[in-house]
């Protein structure tokens, strides 16, 4: 458990600056309870073992964390738990394992995917039209959620699929291109209470006709 416990130091550590008797074992019981579990024995048996590996975003729920803190005589407040996670995201701490607060950031980091992905699919689709990729860009910030539910704190869907419409720019010329518009859908599989693995890229379809680009003109790349 060395990604968690690390991260329970720097909690720990940034908690005795408004707490000083605060312990080690209630910072755990914190963290734990932010990550969806009562107890840090049931995060510990169940959903360690992902933290320290295969989780690439955990969705935290600071009001849980807030309220444990109670059961222990402390009065956290929100300003307290910013902090903290500031402090975690500083140290880097967390590695690849990234720290949100609600689900719908999960748009984000598809964005984040589609703009690196290398996939075969996505080559077949640009071949016919060049090779030497320019720029890749949302056509619009608008994206959908599969399931879409309220998060209530508790256990999130078992698979979230997050589709994007985008374009990817390829060069036909040495300052013209073609940007072909792209239907991508990345799946997002629950590996705790409240992590998800790094977003899959689970389907990709060419969405309407290619439009006419010239790159150093939309993004300045001259």
């Amino acid at each position: 458990m060395t990604r968690f416990k690390d991260c329970a130091k720097v909690a720990h550590a940034k908690l005795r600056t408004f707490y000083p008797n605060i312990a080690i074992g209630q910072a755990q019981q914190l963290l734990a309870a932010a990550l969806g579990h009562n107890t840090y024995a049931s995060f510990k048996e169940a959903d360690a073992a992902a933290f320290d590996s295969c989780a690439g975003s955990a969705m935290l729920v600071p009001d849980s964390a807030m309220l444990r803190a109670m059961d222990f005589g402390f009065c956290m407040n929100r300003d307290h738990w910013s902090l903290l996670i500031d402090d975690l995201n500083a140290k880097q701490v967390t590695g690849a394992l990234e720290l949100h607060e609600h689900p719908g950031l999960l748009g984000w980091m598809a964005r984040m995917a589609f703009q690196k992905v290398e996939d075969p699919r996505i080559a077949d689709l640009l071949a016919p039209h060049g090779t030497k990729e320019s720029f890749r860009q949302l056509v619009r910030e608008a994206m959908s959620y599969n399931p879409q539910t309220e998060d209530d704190g508790g256990v999130l869907p078992e698979r979230t699929v997050v589709t994007l419409h985008g374009e990817i720019c390829v060069y036909c010329t040495s300052y013209s291109g073609w940007a072909v518009p792209m239907l991508c859908e990345f799946a997002f599989e629950r590996v705790g209470r409240r992590m998800y693995a790094a977003p899959v890229l689970k389907s990709v379809v060419q969405h309407g006709e290619p439009r006419l680009s010239y790159p150093a003109e939309e993004f300045d790349l001259a």
